[in-house]
């Protein structure tokens, strides 16, 4: 016999029409919620379309800008106007060349602190001319060594807008969100790095995606991209605590084991094996005393943001080291109890966001391309904005635009022979804001939930007495 599925006309005619008889206050609840998830889902997609557009239309206002004036100010969206074109690439073919590249002595130890697989990575490519003997501006003469790097970078973008488009599609989100995280601020100056964090990036990309799936096999890669992210990187750490929610202990051994190995092993690829450690943590020391927040370069930091403010306003030096160093604090503060919310917090959004956050905060250098891990962040926002009050949803909107806008306002004299855009006043302005407002409401939520648990539990021993 023939099936017949219903629609909604079909349940209608069998019910008989919706005049005949009285309607419970049930059904009319149900009618408002319907309603009201339609004017939801219609603001969604709206907000979603405005947002593509936007920043379409930011890019193009850049591209005409640098088109009219090639040395003007939309050039200073790349690291320091491009002047070391690729040398997060074209460098590090020079200190591995001949795998050596902790005691390799050229721009100093502190810039040799890449963890061993990030350097195995590289080592191909620095067979493929003598970069051994070349310096970056060299370098830039040699063809394979550019086209090495544009194809190496290319497909790090593959993959990172491989893994984003899963978590489209997984949420359900419209594909076309992509296009103006293409087009955005992060992943144009990103690209003129040719930095590995698009390959971390699109490791973590792939994680958020799959790491709770119902899959077994993909809950395995999960761990495993997520290991690869914390080797190249670091700080995506922090993203394990996401299985603590639903009590993966399997998974979060399974990747704490794999990440180990992938530290370590690859340390008998070089000169010397494991004696490699120790010079590798004095590395890793003084990288963080030449980026303290006196260095200049587009980064996000509370503490940065204040040192250079009060630089520009030409405070006093007792002054500018006492606030930059309070804010250091307040900023690693602000770190943890962000890590400890997202321990607590239930919502899967405001989770993500608060470990995102803390990975941006958190680093002693994190570079404007860091902004890449936020790219299953702000897809998800679009995903789940019925979930939240719609001013919280417009305010975010404007975080987000403010911090991809592409188009540099105007640039700034930072110090003798550095030039900063006023972008990055305002995107560390923006995101700090973003931040203290996911504290609050993170932390509003945790405590209703408390305050809830506790009176649910009151009331069952009042009634059991």
């Amino acid at each position: 016999m023939k099936k017949v599925k219903l629609t909604a006309k079909n349940e209608n005619r069998k019910d008989g029409p919706r005049h005949a008889g009285p309607v419970s206050a049930s059904h009319e609840n149900g009618g408002v919620e319907l309603e009201r998830r339609a004017l939801d889902d219609g603001f969604s997609k709206g907000a979603l379309n405005i947002f593509v557009f936007v920043i379409c239309g930011l890019f193009v206002a850049f591209a005409v800008g640098l088109m009219m004036n090639p040395l003007g100010t939309q050039r200073y969206m790349f690291f320091n106007g491009m002047k070391d074109f690729f040398a997060d690439f074209l460098n590090v073919l020079h200190y591995i060349a001949e795998r050596d590249p902790y005691f390799n002595t050229v721009n100093g130890y502190c810039e040799h602190a890449y963890f061993p697989l990030a350097y195995m990575i590289y080592y191909p490519f620095s067979q493929l001319d003598n970069f051994s003997m070349m310096s970056l501006y060299e370098a830039w003469g040699s063809r394979i060594g550019l086209f090495s790097c544009f194809l190496l970078t290319g497909f790090f973008v593959f993959l990172l807008f491989a893994a984003l488009y899963q978590i489209v599609k997984k949420y359900y989100v419209s594909p076309y969100i992509l296009i103006s995280l293409v087009l955005s601020y992060i992943v144009i100056h990103t690209l003129e790095r040719g930095n590995l964090v698009i390959l971390s990036a699109a490791c973590v990309g792939f994680f958020i995606c799959n790491y709770d799936s119902e899959n077994k096999r993909k809950r395995i890669w999960a761990a495993m991209v997520l290991a690869l992210a914390v080797v190249l990187k670091s700080y995506p750490v922090l993203f394990g605590i996401l299985y603590l929610e639903k009590k993966q202990y399997r998974e979060l051994l399974f990747c704490a084991v794999i990440t180990l190995l992938l530290t370590f092993v690859p340390y008998l690829f070089f000169k010397g094996g494991f004696a490699n450690i120790p010079q590798h943590i004095g590395n890793l020391h003084q990288y963080t005393e030449a980026y303290s927040i006196r260095r200049f370069c587009p980064r996000l930091s509370f503490g940065h943001l204040t040192y250079f403010c009060c630089v520009l306003l030409k405070c006093p030096e007792k002054n500018i080291l006492l606030l930059s160093s309070a804010a250091k604090i307040i900023n690693m503060i602000m770190c943890v109890v962000s890590i400890g919310f997202s321990c607590l917090e239930k919502n899967k959004w405001l989770k993500i966001s608060l470990l995102t956050m803390a990975l941006l905060f958190l680093p002693t250098n994190s570079n404007y391309y860091c902004g890449l891990y936020m790219f299953p962040m702000i897809i998800l926002f679009f995903s789940t904005m019925r979930e939240r009050a719609r001013p919280f949803n417009i305010f975010v909107f404007i975080i987000f635009i403010v911090f991809l806008n592409p188009l540099q306002i105007a640039t700034i004299q930072w110090s003798r022979g550095t030039v900063g855009t006023v972008n990055y006043l305002i995107g560390n302005v923006a995101l700090l804001s973003l931040y203290l407002v996911l504290l609050i409401s993170s932390g509003r939520q945790i405590a209703m939930n408390y305050i809830a648990s506790i009176s649910s539990k009151r009331a069952f021993f009042n009634k059991g007495a």
